[in-house]
Formats: structure tokens, sequence, C-alpha cells
């Protein structure tokens, strides 16, 4: 699910401010336009008893960042309708950034290198709807690897839902 247009020069700014400007308060701004999708679209009912979970950095780039900017939309994201968030996903090792590849290599550049947090509580997912954020989304192989990672889990589904598809 993509909640705006990238193309829109408002979207396209708010999501370059968090997340090379690292304006943190914009997250909230970005959740209200996803929850707002959710609403117009009729879904707050089918994903009421969902659980958020935000695709993972790795360290040494949360380190660089100081935040995870998917973890700061999905917690504002969940608490904008009463859903639950959960930290669920480890990225195991520093990547490439995806931006930085085209599609072939961005295909190879994530194979494996998410996991279930090993403390996770399973009955948060286990058996639940789960929505998957990210910022935004290109070639969906993020999105692809962290759901291979989460049905370890055995969750009931896997949605995505990004902010914006490039």
């Amino acid at each position: 699910m993509v909640a705006a247009e990238y193309r829109t020069p408002a979207v396209r700014n708010l999501i370059w401010q968090l997340k090379y400007n690292s304006v943190r308060d914009i997250s909230q701004t970005i959740a209200l336009v996803m929850a707002d999708f959710i609403i117009k679209n009729d879904l707050a009912d089918y994903f009421a008893q969902s659980t958020i979970i935000a695709v993972p950095t790795h360290k040494k780039r949360l380190r660089f960042r100081g935040f995870n900017q998917a973890e700061e939309i999905s917690r504002h994201f969940a608490a904008s309708l009463g859903l639950e968030y959960c930290e669920a996903l480890v990225k195991s090792k520093p990547t490439t950034r995806q931006v930085d590849l085209q599609k072939n290599e961005r295909l190879e550049n994530l194979k494996g290198v998410f996991e279930p947090y090993t403390s996770l509580q399973t009955e948060k997912v286990l058996g639940k709807k789960i929505i998957l954020v990210d910022d935004v989304a290109t070639t969906g192989t993020t999105l692809n690897e962290c759901a291979l990672a989460l049905q370890k889990l055995e969750p009931a589904e896997i949605w995505g839902l990004v902010v914006a598809r490039n």
C-alpha cells in the first residue's frame, strides 16, 4: 500500500527533510498522512487488531543518523490509529544503501539481512495481521525481505505500507 504520491513536491520534501536533514518531527506529519490513507480507504476496521512493525536499520546507520525514520513514522502511525507497535526485526549486517544501487543490485543487496528480534514476545506477531512500515519503496525488495523474515513468526497476514513509491 502506498499512502502518497512521491512525485508531489511536498511529499518528496517531507521525506527528504526527515531522512537526510534529521527533522524528526516530520515523522508525525507523515504518520498522519498514512493514517488518513487507511481511514479514507475504509481499512481501519480491517486492520483494527494489527501490529505495526518498522523496517529496521542497521545499528551502524542508526548511529550515523541518530534514529530510524521508519520507526519514528511507525510509532506515530500506530498511536494515531490506536494500534500496537512492536520491534520485531533486526538488520543483522550493514548493506549498501538501496538508493545507491541499480534494480538488479538492490535485489541481491538485502538477501537474508533481516531476522526476527531474539527477545520478541511472539504473541505480538503470531496469528496477527502485520503492517510493515517504511518511508519509500522503489523495487519493494526491502519490504519483501522483511516479510520473509517475519513469516518465521507465523503472522496471519503481512501488509507493506510506505509513505510513497519512487
